[in-house]
Formats: C-alpha cells, structure tokens, sequence
C-alpha cells in the first residue's frame, strides 16, 4: 500500500532487500483511483518517496483501467505521468541536492537526457527553484507542472535555471537528446 512509504520504511526495504539481498526493490500491484486532488498528491508523494529513498527499480499499478475512473483521465494518472512518462527504462538515478525543506528532488539521466522531479511539499508558499549548472547540461529544458490547477500541463521551456512551483505542486524538467523540441499536452491554463 502506498502509505506505507515513510521515509524510514523505504530505507528500511532498500537495506533488507537492495544491500543486504543484492535484488532489486519492486512494489507492485498498489491501487485506487483518485480524482480528488489531495488523494492524487498523497499518492504521488510516496510514490516519490518509494523512488528517492527506497530506490524502486519498479512502481506498477494493479490495473491502467482505474486511472480513467468514469471513462476520464483520473487526478492520479496526470500526477503518475512526472514518472511514467519522463523516467525511462535504462535511466539511472543521479545525486541531486535540495537545499529547501519544503522542495524535494530526484534525477535521473541516461546518456544526453536528463529527467529531474521536483515536489513542493508545502500547502501555502509558492518555490522559486533554481539549480546549477553542470558538465554536460542541455541548453534548456521542458516544464511540466501538476498543481490543483494543472494536471502535467506542459508550462514551456527553462533556459535559465529557474523555475517556479505553487503550493502542493509537483514539476518534472526533462531534456530529451533524441527529440528535443518534442512536447506533450496539456498546456497549463
């Protein structure tokens, strides 16, 4: 169950299972549909977690067929999408460093491409975020923002380094060397 994934569990599972066992850490099987956005958000937090801390090698859902709930895209599938949709198989997970108690960040590359999420976790400040350069960084990236407004609307490009995220938010920056100046709906409103 998804609300199992405190920070301390996880690392508990990837001591046990990841360093302790030489496997990888799967969770499997998880369910429920959530069209309510502070459901939707609380999920994708562990899901955020399970990655950041337990280091999952696999998220999978029970069935695909929940995310439509009444034959419409569920809160919880935009929200999955800053992971299914931009951590690709073969990406391996690179150190990134948050300085912000309220901001939490994954990376994730493989070769050229580049993939962070970053989460919002406070209820009332909006984040300014900004990151540093580094060898091998891409001219720019593609913003996509989930937020009790949006729902994984691409928001544009960063060239700057900078960007900025509601309350109870999360956003994905992702560069893909391959297709860079592909994108993805919706546009935020």
């Amino acid at each position: 169950a998804p609300d199992l994934g405190s920070d301390n569990t996880w690392q508990q599972f990837y001591d046990k299972v990841v360093v302790e066992h030489g496997k990888e850490l799967w969770m499997s099987e998880t369910s429920g549909d959530f069209d309510d956005w502070d459901d939707a958000y609380y999920y994708m937090k562990n899901l955020f977690v399970s990655l950041k801390v337990g280091k999952v090698s696999l998220w999978t859902y029970w069935g695909m067929g929940a995310f439509y709930g009444s034959g419409n895209a569920t809160r919880q599938l935009f929200n999955n999408m800053h992971f299914y949709r931009f951590i690709r198989p073969g990406m391996k997970m690179i150190k990134v460093s948050d300085t912000d108690s309220d901001v939490e960040a994954i990376g994730f590359t493989k070769g050229s491409d580049v993939t962070v999420v970053v989460v919002n976790i406070s209820t009332t400040k909006t984040k300014t975020v900004s990151f540093s350069d580094f060898a091998g960084k891409p001219a720019f990236y593609h913003v996509y923002r989930s937020s009790p407004l949006e729902m994984c609307a691409y928001v544009g490009k960063v060239s700057d380094n900078t960007f900025t995220m509601p309350p109870s938010s999360v956003v994905t920056i992702t560069y893909n060397a391959a297709s860079p100046n592909v994108t993805y709906g919706p546009l935020a409103p």
